[in-house]
């Protein structure tokens, strides 16, 4: 649950879990034996205080989500507030009949019901808070126990018995939630998937996330889907760290949506997710990485010392440069004139002065042309047969009917057919 249901329940657990072991201590103790002796009030805050710690023991299995994990953390709560009960409302009364002051004794008995949830757990963080919260509670419920009493009084006392153990639950549930949720330093917060809005409180050096009973936060329901008995852990480093590993489950735990391979360390506002449902890990206070100590200098060995540093720049001081006169031109200097040459003499003969050598230019690589690749070689048909030349049709003449003499004529002349006497066939005179 969240961390203001929690303390909402813890307060409400705490109240009704104080009424209802008054109205049981009232029934069997105050109506049938009476409440004269130490013993006997002891007795009746055992039953209170057994009552309280176990509703208390309740609200923490409530956060699991199993009935079967409210009685296991409700029987430790019944068995130390049954002791801090007695113990300490036997203390107390002593000191009321002594200086008629008894929030000591109430403040014992919470104690002792804040400090079974840490026990069950194995948890020195919850043993640490549990016995701050309880000493809180009990003494502030302490302090409005005889004031209440005497204001609402009655022949047997009864109602305001009833009212003072109800406003000391109330008290003492309220206290040690509330010091659990302060004093935490890192948590976990369902974002989605089953039952968003869950956190959890890391005081455990060891915390299994699945659907097994035995992990601390639990998935069930829809939210189970792809979600492995211990699917996960998170592992409290010496150093105060977190290490998020995962159990080598089959469907794999994703890490701000990345896949872990190996433990990771996790940083406030880390996201991981296991099947459908995502957890936000937050811290209060970042634990810093552990820094190393600098290398002690070993005797006799050669120590260079710290590294020298650049002087800053500094400009000269500005000194003024003295008068001087102004420049005079230099004059060049005067070349001796050539002796005129004598009659007679030897003369040499006039050298022209060497040329400059005309700059070659670098041989300028020549283009390669470029080769076409080689084009296969056309592919040759089969010689063909040649066609087989066919005589041209010749135009027939239409076959006159066969002659018959004295009925049928020619078709071309109209003349009848005669008979020829060579051949004895009929015939026309026609061509």
């Amino acid at each position: 649950m969240s961390f203001g249901r929690l303390i909402y329940h813890g307060g409400l657990w705490g109240g009704w879990a104080a009424f209802f072991g008054w109205l049981v201590a009232e029934l069997l103790i105050v109506k049938l034996i009476g409440s004269s002796n130490i013993f006997l009030v002891g007795l009746v805050a055992a039953l209170v205080g057994s009552a309280i710690g176990g509703g208390l023991g309740a609200v923490s299995g409530l956060a699991n989500g199993r009935v079967s994990e409210m009685v296991k953390r409700g029987l430790p709560g019944l068995g130390f507030g049954f002791v801090g009960g007695l113990v300490g409302a036997m203390f107390g009364e002593l000191l009321f009949r002594l200086i008629g002051f008894r929030a000591l004794g109430w403040m014992f008995m919470g104690m002792a019901i804040g400090v079974g949830e840490g026990i069950y757990d194995h948890s020195l963080t919850k043993v640490r808070n549990g016995l701050l919260g309880g000493a809180i509670g009990g003494f502030i419920g302490g302090l409005l126990f005889d004031p209440i009493q005497r204001l609402v009084s009655s022949d047997s006392g009864m109602t305001s018995r009833a009212i003072a153990f109800t406003i000391l639950g109330i008290c003492i549930g309220l206290s040690i939630a509330l010091v659990q949720v302060v004093m935490k330093k890192a948590w976990l917060s369902v974002e989605a998937g089953y039952r968003p809005g869950r956190q959890l409180i890391l005081n455990n050096d060891l915390v299994l996330i699945g659907t097994a009973e035995q992990c601390l936060l639990p998935f069930l329901a829809f939210g189970a889907k792809g979600v492995e008995p211990r699917h996960a852990q998170v592992v409290k480093q010496p150093d105060g760290s977190f290490v998020l590993m995962d159990n080598q489950s089959r469907s794999g735990t994703l890490l701000n949506g990345q896949p872990l391979r190996q433990p990771q360390r996790l940083r406030s506002g880390d996201v991981f997710q296991i099947g459908v449902n995502a957890i936000r890990f937050s811290e209060s206070t970042t634990v810093a990485a552990p820094t190393l100590p600098p290398p002690a200098v070993q005797p006799g060995a050669f120590n260079p010392g710290p590294a020298p540093q650049p002087m800053p720049y500094a400009p000269p001081p500005y000194q003024p440069q003295p008068a001087s006169y102004p420049p005079q031109p230099v004059r060049a200097p005067q070349q001796p004139a050539p002796n005129p040459p004598q009659p007679g003499a030897f003369q040499a003969p006039m050298q022209r002065p060497p040329q400059p050598v005309p700059m070659q230019r670098p041989p300028q690589p020549q283009p390669v042309p470029m080769q076409r690749p080689p084009q296969p070689a056309p592919t040759q048909r089969p010689p063909q047969p040649a066609p087989v030349s066919r005589p041209a049709p010749q135009p027939t003449r239409p076959m006159a009917p066969p002659p018959v003499m004295g009925t049928n004529k020619c078709p071309r002349c109209g003349q009848f057919f005669l008979k020829d006497a060579a051949t004895g066939k009929l015939k026309c005179k026609c061509p």
